[in-house]
């Protein structure tokens, strides 16, 4: 429906059945009724010109104008094509990118690289370049000449029909050699986490829908765009008994990576516990991010508040923007405390800062934040820093979006500087205790890096 421009008439387009519109003109004063035409319905939509004049309808057959004047219809004759070069479009991209990269990046020497050098060298692929794919690995290696962090190209093609690999939430023995798929681990908060199942470790899921998993075949394939869809597993019970019919409706596959994740942490939890004795915790922070500082202060405050040292890893932390407030957490002084009449001290001031040891757990995944972190950890002296040697990553981003934000290209345009040693970045931290978490010992369940902060905070617990 659309009012004329005088004010005086609406007009109103009615669909009288699914395959006939009717244009009608109604009088605002006097209620008068004219139709001003009836047509079949080849249109998605209708739109009115500014003078009140012509009604332009767009659908699958064209453009047609409709003159409310006297109700005549007429197609407009368009072509949509339009000239398109692909190739002198990548070479503006290219050249744009290069001089952004020239104009914004964070250090003016340009870590030493010769910038105008690189674009000639980079430059000559471009008429070889088939695809954006291409395009965004070639400006990539481009950008990695400058070894910075927080620096890439990307590109990502509209959305298509893909693989979707649905999870259980279920972990599997890779060297089971029988047929079907024998569990491990159930995680917890998972589809199969429940009261009453024979999906527990040792079962075995031997079909998937009635399909059998043949001893060279995974279940993956099988909960392929399974996501959110009741199936049947078919299970043979852990004791080797029965064999039971159980629905179970499978998550993301990203969903069960971040169940994972949250088991990876509680066993780490327990590790702590059983290593020191219950007098140590354990507080792992994924990210530096405001839900992430959340957390860590509900954890420390809550479970965590009787503990007489604490343990925190920022192992394969992702970054963000979080360190400031980390620092302050950490180096609480303990000036006084609330205290009972038995002497019991039920909280110790300042309230909210950690006021007792700590140690951290660092390592080459720590990044972005996740690297600054244990740089001014170890530079103020906090505690012992554990672990892999940490490169420096401390820049801040700045992400361009071109193609609809098909295509992404990144440029570290801010750098955190040591006022005594200089910019974080590509300057390593090398941990206090050295240690490497080796294959063997992760197979066989231990943190040797979590094991050294344990023995290093009961040292300094027990003097």
């Amino acid at each position: 429906n659309a009012l004329t421009p005088d004010g005086q008439s609406l007009i109103v387009v009615v669909l009288e059945n699914p395959a006939r519109v009717i244009g009608y003109k109604v009088g605002i004063r006097n209620g008068s009724l004219q139709q001003l035409f009836a047509k079949p319905l080849t249109a998605a939509e209708f739109s009115m010109d500014s003078k009140g004049e012509n009604l332009y309808s767009v659908g699958p057959t064209g453009i047609e104008r409709i003159s409310l004047l006297d109700g005549k219809t007429g197609a407009i004759p368009f072509d949509p094509r339009i000239a398109y070069d692909p190739r002198g479009e990548m070479r503006y991209l290219f050249t744009y990118f290069w001089r952004l990269t020239q104009l914004k990046f964070y250090e003016k020497g340009m870590h030493g690289v010769d910038w105008d050098a690189m674009r000639d060298e980079y430059l000559r692929f471009l008429p070889y370049l088939q695809t954006w794919e291409d395009f965004a690995d070639v400006m990539g290696e481009m950008a990695g000449q400058l070894n910075a962090s927080h620096m890439g190209c990307y590109y990502y093609p509209q959305p298509r029909f893909a693989d979707q690999t649905a999870s259980l939430g279920i972990i599997y023995d890779d060297t089971f050699d029988q047929p079907g798929m024998r569990i491990t681990k159930v995680l917890p908060g998972g589809p199969s986490d429940r009261a009453s199942t024979a999906l527990k470790p040792g079962a075995v899921i031997l079909a998937v829908d009635g399909e059998a998993i043949a001893v060279d075949r995974s279940i993956h394939a099988l909960l392929n765009h399974k996501e959110g869809t009741p199936i049947q597993l078919t299970v043979r019970s852990a004791d080797g008994g029965a064999v039971v019919k159980e629905t179970v409706t499978p998550i993301r596959f990203d969903d069960a990576l971040a169940l994972d994740y949250e088991n990876w942490i509680d066993e780490r939890k327990a590790m702590t516990e059983q290593l020191s004795g219950g007098r140590i915790g354990y507080l792992h922070i994924s990210l530096m991010l405001g839900g992430n500082y959340r957390r860590a202060y509900s954890e420390i405050f809550g479970e965590l508040h009787d503990k007489e040292a604490l343990i925190v890893d920022v192992r394969f932390n992702g970054g963000g923007n979080l360190h400031d407030q980390l620092i302050s957490l950490f180096t609480g002084d303990a000036l006084a405390a609330f205290t009972s009449r038995d002497g019991r001290v039920v909280g110790r001031m300042p309230i909210h800062r950690w006021a007792k040891p700590s140690a951290l757990l660092a390592n080459a995944g720590s990044y972005s934040d996740g690297s600054i972190f244990p740089h001014l950890y170890q530079r103020q002296g906090i505690g012992p820093v554990i672990g892999a040697r940490v490169p420096g990553t401390g820049t801040a981003v700045w992400w361009i979006y071109r193609l609809n934000k098909q295509l992404k290209y990144g440029i570290p345009q801010l750098g955190a500087k040591d006022f005594k040693t200089g910019w974080f970045e590509n300057q390593e931290t090398v941990p206090d205790i050295l240690v490497f978490n080796d294959p063997d010992a992760i197979e066989a369940g231990r943190d040797p890096q979590l094991e050294a902060g344990v023995k290093a905070l009961l040292a300094k617990l027990n003097p």
